[in-house]
């Protein structure tokens, strides 16, 4: 395996092991209650930004 295909498959274990720890985090935040609607709007603003970053992160780090 070239460093490539390693790299993406690292890459891919980050984005998975994300995407499962947003999906626990969102699954909490639909608990709340609608008249929270201004929060939860904010949490889902600031998730994806944090996700967004992370996989920047993950693809231009080394």
């Amino acid at each position: 395996m070239d460093s490539n295909s390693k790299r993406i498959e690292e890459i891919d274990e980050d984005v998975t092991y994300l995407t499962e720890l947003i999906s626990r985090y969102l699954k909490k935040i639909e608990k709340i209650k609608q008249t929270d609607f201004i929060i939860v709007n904010a949490l889902f603003f600031v998730t994806g930004f944090l996700l967004g970053f992370a996989i920047a992160l993950l693809i231009f780090k080394g």
